[in-house]
């Protein structure tokens, strides 16, 4: 794992929650170790650190408990030996009560700071201001809780958005393989026609008829499996489809030079010995490396693009790499990706994207030329 995904990835916060209670429990004894309280006086300031720490160690386990805990413990003591003035017990118990209005169902919040204010409203020592504070207390934490709860409903409703967008999104890109497995299809049976149209003519030669037969198989077979391919393919509406035959990793050329007729600088290697493909797995192929490249332009700018497509024995291999300022650790996230993962799942193939080591973006994608034989 590379520093920059450590570096990005999100600490676990039941582990954060532990070492915060340890620090702020030492904290809290080295205080009132330190402040000058007399041995018998340091029992009771001494037992409410713990117990605060240990509120704030399962605040998210147990919330109401936990915070209810903290809040009765707190006023109990004030109320019989009055305010330690210890500050690590001070943030210790607003962690707990943050817990309690948060995570706790209403219910039972509200029971916790009925309790809490019976323990506040205890008469002891320093009685004068302790009404108030409870009062205090109470609005803060219907504050804490309406303001916390609100901002996740909003955040829930912006990730259904998010969910909801990427499916439309999956359903777009479904619906135009669909049309484009349409077009392959109905190209593919075309030839077939015309082949078969011309057997009358072939006379008697048996190689002829035996080669025009061979074509029309194979046509058939290419044809059959980009329907069964069809059928698991949401299609919406009536739109219009075209007969002619769609593009694929031979038309790579003319969309580098398109490309660079606009000022981009665009590379182009192939690798291997290139081998007459599936329509369907072409034109797939073909795809990613377009919307690749329509995504470097998006972000990336500027910046240098580099495609290499690599012919190895059963499969053939998509690179298309910048070398821009990358993702910033987000990824590119969009309709894009989305579409791009569609085409290669839809072959049998995988399709990776992600920061280069060094630097930039890059897509790599391997389609299997065999896409019936890798299922």
């Amino acid at each position: 794992m590379r520093l920059g995904d450590l570096w990005n990835e999100r600490p676990d916060p039941v582990k954060v929650d532990r070492a915060l209670a340890l620090v702020l429990t030492i904290a809290g004894e080295l205080q009132i170790a330190a402040g000058g309280i007399a041995g018998e006086e340091r029992l009771g300031p001494a037992l409410l650190t713990a117990v605060l720490g240990l509120a704030v160690a399962y605040r998210r386990a147990y919330p109401t408990l936990a915070g209810t805990g903290a809040g009765i413990a707190m006023g109990l003591s004030i109320a019989i030996r009055g305010d330690p003035q210890v500050i690590s017990n001070a943030i210790a118990y607003l962690c707990a009560l943050y817990g309690l209005a948060v995570w706790s169902p209403p219910r039972r919040f509200a029971l916790g700071m009925t309790a809490i204010l019976v323990a506040d409203l205890v008469p002891g020592p320093v009685y004068g201001q302790r009404p108030l504070w409870a009062l205090g207390t109470l609005v803060v934490m219907l504050i804490v809780r309406r303001v916390v709860r609100d901002r996740d409903a909003r955040a829930a409703l912006a990730e259904r958005e998010r969910d909801l967008a990427a499916h439309e999104a999956v359903l777009n890109e479904r619906a135009r393989l669909a049309r484009e497995l349409h077009d392959v299809i109905a190209h593919t049976v075309t030839v077939m026609v015309v082949q078969a149209q011309a057997g009358p003519d072939l006379g008697g030669d048996p190689a002829d008829t035996r080669r025009a037969f061979g074509a029309i198989e194979a046509s058939g077979r290419e044809a059959l499996a980009e329907l069964r391919r069809l059928l698991g393919v949401l299609r919406t509406g009536d739109q219009n489809v075209a007969v002619t035959p769609q593009p694929g990793l031979g038309s790579l050329d003319a969309l580098v030079r398109e490309l660079r007729a606009t000022g981009r600088n665009v590379e182009l290697h192939v690798e291997g010995t290139p081998v007459e493909l599936p329509a369907g797995v072409d034109l797939s192929a073909f795809r990613i490396v377009q919307e690749a490249l329509t995504n470097t332009l998006k972000h990336a700018g500027e910046a240098r693009a580099e495609v290499t497509v690599r012919y190895r024995p059963g499969c053939v291999e998509l690179e298309v790499a910048d070398d821009g300022p990358g993702a910033n650790g987000v990824g590119r996230a969009g309709h894009g990706l989305i579409g791009m993962r569609e085409r290669a799942a839809l072959y049998g193939g995988v399709l990776e994207v992600g920061n280069r080591d060094e630097r930039g973006y890059a897509v790599r994608a391997k389609l299997p030329i065999d896409p019936d034989g890798a299922r």
